[in-house]
């Protein structure tokens, strides 16, 4: 909808290298407190997985989370059927006929590159383990057999995998010593000088942990970490930084290609990421004892309709209609050139009609989530939110024409009870009524000028859209506002209980959504639908917007709703959606906090090789969305 940056306040870090959670303070982030169904106690696993508890100090002295770890290595049954869903790369070692002797349909999928192993394990709604999980997996749950041979694993015997489980382990996990090598998620940067009297070992790293585990992964050089934080323009980081681009990941586990050596298994071995000679596969583990693959949650399992919420108690006003210190936009200039927003200053667009033409796309994912709703732009947040039934909303904009534009709206919607009562405070023919009923609201304030100006420019054109938006359509059908007149009745009901507040904020700042958190805490209603537009993709994620995310009240159901210009983001393999200007993603809201929480995750880009595509559409993804909650939905 717009092409602007927005600045959001947080307060939280917890660093969790993609399921080894390690808490890690940073005093100018904050922490990312868990919920209370994020814990290290076992609960019933997903199907065809196993619960690796929380045991204190493990391996290397690392406290690693409770995590899920799959039964068995990827089979070439389920790969091909994420192939068919044209989520994952066909396997061309699979498929050559010389390898005939590897295609059965409950042997390993070899041959995988780090890539398909990475995509299959996203497209099943899990990830690859790090090294340091792998090794507790092996520690644990090995056969623990002093010398294996043939008769207890596939180690070197005839030359070929054997169907996954096929020899004995009581303990639950198998084929860790032989069968396939497997792919983990754990970065080895080229040698440095430090290695060349081979004090490394065999395997040369000089860190294993770059990154947070994000894939694909830059490692800037040394003089450029500062930048992480910096307020610098996005092309700058992605064009103009000298960076290696990390290539190397490393293999762990027996093969059946070689003899068991004890060693090879628990150092592993390093590979190029599209390496397939190792003829390597992989298996997947999870966070949780939900998943994040379709279906998601609430397609599968729709939030019944909500009342329409009450007058607020004397507590819920106080909190709520509270006056508090907010962001000064009126200090950030305007861009030089339009349809961007960068950091450091502001598109001299103002984006008062949406054109994310198919945003009807998030509505099975939003529709009666109620909660908190925060959203940035114009009134795309009026159809999102009357949806979505939400209780108490923010809406907030780095644009005066936008806020302003809010204003207007609440005072018509107020004095409208129906959808053309609405209309008609647009019409030309009302003008003068209506500029004296938005007179007799603000003419004593200092917005009145601004207000009256922006009215009378734009109330010819606002009309044509919002007469437009009220008309029926086939492909819409009851999503939007002003199309469904239970909907405006509900945004009216809203702003008749002042339910709805309408603030000037910047993402990039650190009060206006910062504020918003502390108030949702304490009003304790968790946000359920944070709406940035496409702002993120403008520019990196500064210490203040991750501050301002981590310290909102998500929980496993939010969800964030963003859009993405079309490119790298369209799946063009798929058969449905279109090749529009927009890609739209519905991202789970927790499980964002949490990669924010790492200090590697800070490009919207970063999180572009986690997405699925669970309707076929080629402009539609969902990220991380759990497929069932972990507690009861109210």
């Amino acid at each position: 909808m717009r092409r602007f940056k927005i600045i959001f306040f947080v307060f939280i870090l917890y660093t969790r290298c993609i399921g080894n959670l390690q808490i890690q303070e940073k005093p100018d982030i904050g922490f990312l407190k868990p919920t209370p169904s994020d814990t290290n106690l076992c609960k019933s696993p997903p199907e065809g997985m196993v619960c690796v508890p929380f045991s204190g100090n493990d391996i290397n002295k690392k406290n690693l989370s409770t995590f899920y770890v799959d039964k068995y290595e990827i089979t070439n049954e389920k790969y091909e059927i994420c192939v068919k869903e044209k989520h994952c790369k066909p396997n061309l070692f699979i498929k050559n006929k010389s390898n005939s002797q590897f295609s059965g349909p409950y042997q390993p999928s070899i041959g995988l590159t780090y890539d398909m192993a990475h995509q299959f394990c996203i497209w099943s709604g899990k990830r690859l383990p790090t090294e340091d999980e792998w090794d507790k997996i092996y520690s644990n749950y090995s056969i623990n057999i002093a010398k294996l041979d043939c008769t207890t694993a596939n180690i070197g015997c005839d030359g070929s995998t054997k169907p996954v489980g096929s020899y004995p382990n009581p303990k639950g996990i198998f084929d860790l010593e032989g069968n396939a090598a497997e792919w983990v998620n754990e970065w080895a940067d080229t040698c440095g000088v430090s290695c060349n009297d081979k004090s490394c070992g065999e395997i040369c790293t000089t860190s294993t942990s770059s990154c947070s585990g994000k894939y694909p992964c830059e490692k800037y050089n040394e003089k450029y970490t500062s930048i992480i934080w910096d307020q610098i323009n996005l092309d700058g980081i992605r064009n103009s930084l000298k960076s290696e681009k990390l290539n190397m990941k490393k293999i762990k586990g027996g093969s059946f290609e070689f003899p068991f050596q004890l060693e090879s298994i628990t150092k592993g071995k390093i590979a190029q990421l599209n390496d397939t000679s190792i003829k390597a596969g992989a298996r997947c583990v999870s966070d949780s004892n939900y998943l994040t693959n379709a279906t998601a949650w609430m397609i599968s399992n729709p939030p019944i309709s909500k009342d329409i919420p009450k007058e607020m108690n004397p507590e819920q006003k106080s909190l709520f209609l509270q006056t508090f210190e907010k962001d000064d936009i009126d200090t950030k200039p305007l861009c030089k050139e339009q349809f961007t927003s960068p950091a450091n200053c502001r598109d001299p667009v103002s984006y008062i009609k949406p054109n994310e033409a198919r945003n009807y796309l998030f509505a099975p994912y939003i529709k009666n989530l109620g909660g908190g709703y925060i959203g940035v732009a114009a009134d795309a947040n009026y159809t999102f939110l009357t949806y979505a039934r939400s209780e108490f909303v923010w809406l907030m904009d780095f644009n005066i024409n936008i806020v302003n534009l809010h204003k207007i709206n609440k005072i018509f919607i107020l004095e409208s009870e129906s959808v053309q009562d609405y209309l008609n405070k647009w019409s030309s023919k009302n003008k003068s009524k209506s500029l004296k009923l938005l007179e007799s609201s603000f003419s004593t304030t200092s917005e009145w000028k601004n207000i009256k100006n922006f009215f009378e420019v734009n109330q010819p054109g606002l009309y044509e859209y919002y007469e437009a938006m009220s008309q029926p359509d086939r492909t819409m059908k009851d999503f939007g506002w002003l199309r469904n007149p239970n909907h405006y009745l509900y945004l009216r009901n809203l702003h008749q209980k002042n339910r709805i507040s309408i603030l000037e904020g910047d993402l990039l700042k650190d009060k206006t959504l910062y504020n918003i958190g502390v108030i949702a805490k304490k009003l304790k209603i968790p946000i359920r639908i944070f709406y940035p537009s496409n702002a993120e993709e403008f520019w990196k994620f500064s210490k203040n917007y991750k501050r301002n995310i981590l310290n909102l009240p998500f929980d496993e159901a939010t969800i964030v709703l963003r859009t993405v210009h079309e490119f790298p983001w369209h799946k063009p393999e798929m058969k449905d959606g279109v090749t529009g200007f927009w890609h739209y993603v519905v991202h789970g809201g927790y499980n964002y906090q949490k990669k924010l929480a790492l200090p590697d995750f800070y490009l919207i880009d970063n999180f572009k090789e986690y997405r699925i595509f669970p309707n076929n559409q080629k402009d539609f993804s969902t990220i991380e969305i759990p497929n069932i909650l972990p507690f009861e939905f109210k």
